[in-house]
């Protein structure tokens, strides 16, 4: 589905900028985003709000940005394959860890967004 990779690439350029509004364009309103538990902002969220809050709560302990080095048509999803780089905001210490995005696309609004990335890693760095 070209146009629901076409929304990713909006999105990911809106998070590079901080636009949280034109993220939310491209959100469901329903959305469940889903983080690892272990992670300091991990859980799940749902709805617009629960977009704020993951994002507030992971600011809290980054300053990142997500470089994509792929994006994978998978039918009702797509799979973006890249890495968050950046350095946490307690420690100081930089990060490159890799990480794959799973977004699962309805009537050309993102429904669902699943986050993978090297726990280890980041908890070492975040140091957890």
């Amino acid at each position: 589905m070209q146009r629901d990779i076409e929304k990713i690439e909006e999105l990911y350029a809106a998070f590079q900028k901080r636009d949280l509004r034109s993220m939310l364009q491209v959100l469901d309103k329903d959305i469940e985003l889903v983080h690892s538990a272990e992670l300091p902002w991990g859980g799940v969220y749902r709805g617009h709000e629960g977009a704020r809050q993951v994002m507030s709560a992971a600011a809290e302990d980054l300053d990142a940005r997500v470089v994509i080095e792929r994006l994978i048509d998978a039918g009702d999803k797509v799979v973006a394959v890249g890495r968050t780089v950046g350095k946490t905001r307690a420690t100081r210490l930089e990060f490159d860890v890799p990480v794959v995005h799973v977004w699962t696309f309805h009537d050309g609004l993102a429904t669902r967004f699943e986050s993978y990335l090297d726990n280890p890693t980041m908890l070492a760095v975040l140091g957890v």
